[in-house]
């Protein structure tokens, strides 16, 4: 009987830690076009602008992905931004030019992958070191104009690089407010 009793105890446990696992386990995140706010920090009217912002660039050949989420729950954001790019193929089969814009708002961290087909005109390092420009501006919270302020450069640079010419600008921070 003691035995029973200690096999029950041992399967019980064991059902336990595997149905911890199955409730902790992260849900896949599902590409729902240019803008994936699943940290739900970025506004409608936001969203919006930068979809728009995201759709203007594409004409141009650079098929940018903006996505804010909590957590890479422990996963290195490199990583994860290259594996969400994959996972949801940004970017033109062959021409490798896409780009991914991630921001994890709780791991207080952002990250850029740039797709192969772009970096003779913008690379991993130039994303970067627009993104610690605007440092200052996560730290106020203002995530759209995080987005805003990236999407300018890569507008920019690919204009300049590219010799293309893209006719939109972001929205100054009062006309987001309204």
């Amino acid at each position: 009987m003691r035995r029973w009793g200690t096999l029950q105890a041992c399967l019980a446990s064991l059902l336990l830690l595997f149905a911890a696992r199955l409730w902790a386990a992260p849900q896949p995140l599902v590409h729902g076009g240019a803008v994936n706010d699943f940290a739900h920090v970025l506004s409608a009217a936001d969203q919006a602008a930068l979809e728009q912002r995201a759709i203007a660039l594409e004409s141009q050949g650079v098929d940018a992905v903006l996505v804010t989420v909590d957590s890479t729950n422990g996963a290195p954001i490199s990583d994860f931004t290259y594996q969400l790019g994959h996972d949801w193929g940004v970017g033109q089969k062959g021409k490798n030019n896409g780009v991914v814009i991630l921001l994890a708002v709780r791991d207080h961290k952002f990250w850029t992958s740039v797709g192969y087909g772009l970096e003779p005109y913008f690379t991993d390092a130039d994303a970067g070191s627009w993104g610690r420009a605007q440092v200052a501006t996560l730290r106020r919270g203002d995530y759209a104009g995080f987005f805003n302020a990236l999407l300018d450069q890569i507008t920019t640079t690919v204009t300049q690089r590219m010799g293309t010419c893209l006719l939109y600008t972001s929205p100054s921070p009062r006309d987001r407010q309204k």
